[in-house]
């Protein structure tokens, strides 16, 4: 998705732009893959995490953690999120859920832009009263560019970057936000390297920008890297990553520049649980003290051949499963 300020029509001498008639501060991917849980929720390791004394009291008790965070909060983060964050991302937000996760990403995006606008200047009182009546300038005129088929959320902000089925969104309101077209790549890609070439380029212009993944499906190891972006080779890290499901708990990493300047802006009552940094830390220990990525690396190159040899000899079949799937998508 792509981040736009429509309250002035030109460009604006920022991080970085794309060319789609108006500016462009931000883009997110979003990767799918399944839900499966890694190590897995019946794992020996995770079974020991639950009855160990010193934890008993994260899983009783559910503290409000942006206002009341048990003392060993900030250990437990960091030896559960910050050992497997992201390369270049310093700073991490625990949130309960992937929506809500992908949903402050964009409030942290939104507000690190307007604080650079303002030139670290405190908000107007004019945009204090106007935030109320969701009126200029408090409320600005920003927008999220998504792309075609993305599925991101089903809360309201991540709705509006949603294009996946019908049963998502019909009869809510959402931000009227513009939809840019997803590349329709071929495969195997290695076969269509120029096709891809030139649909990717019809899609966007290749211009330098900051990203934000939405890693919530992808995250915590199952492409052979922690993170699935890891496999892009990116000549930038990401300004962004959102997580949740098999990492156990939701939340997103985030550049310096993106924390909040003032307290209780990225804020609910839970922004996550306790009890689930204890049973991730075990996930972790175990991908790492059992070397589990290089054996998803292992069996996935396994796999990927044994498909490519019964794509090769069984051509049909594959495109029978493919109209069916996009068969059940268009529904």
């Amino acid at each position: 998705m792509l981040f736009l300020d429509n309250s002035e029509n030109k460009f604006l001498n920022l991080k970085c732009n794309v060319c789609l008639r108006r500016q462009t501060i931000y883009i997110t991917v979003r990767i799918s893959n399944d839900y499966v849980s890694i190590p897995g929720y019946n794992h020996p390791s995770l079974m020991a995490a639950m009855r160990k004394e010193d934890n008993l009291v994260q899983f009783i008790n559910r503290p409000a953690l942006a206002v009341h965070p048990p003392s060993d909060w900030a250990e437990r983060i960091n030896n559960a999120l910050m050992r497997v964050a992201p390369a270049g991302l310093n700073q991490v937000q625990t949130m309960a859920c992937g929506a809500c996760s992908l949903e402050h990403s964009q409030k942290a995006m939104f507000m690190s832009y307007q604080r650079k606008k303002r030139g670290g200047k405190p908000p107007t009182q004019e945009e204090l009263k106007s935030c109320l009546m969701n009126k200029a300038p408090g409320s600005p005129d920003l927008t999220v560019l998504s792309f075609t088929n993305a599925f991101h959320g089903r809360t309201m902000g991540a709705l509006a970057l949603t294009h996946s089925k019908w049963i998502h969104k019909l009869d809510f309101p959402v931000p009227e936000w513009p939809v840019a077209h997803f590349p329709d790549l071929k495969y195997p890609l290695e076969d269509f390297v120029r096709e891809n070439m030139e649909e990717e380029n019809k899609c966007l212009e290749e211009n330098e920008v900051p990203l934000m993944f939405d890693e919530v499906q992808t995250g915590c190891g199952a492409t052979g890297k922690f993170w699935a972006h890891e496999n892009f080779n990116l000549p930038e890290v990401p300004d962004i990553v959102g997580f949740s499901k098999k990492m156990l708990t939701g939340g997103f990493y985030y550049k310096d520049n993106l924390r909040p300047a003032e307290p209780f802006r990225i804020f609910n009552t839970w922004v996550g649980d306790p009890s689930k940094l204890v049973l991730l830390e075990a996930v972790v220990n175990v991908i790492k003290g059992q070397n589990l990525l290089l054996n998803v690396q292992v069996t996935g190159d396994y796999l990927l051949k044994g498909l490519k040899d019964l794509q090769k000899h069984h051509a049909e079949m594959f495109l029978e499963v493919l109209e069916a799937v996009v068969k059940d998508m268009s529904k």
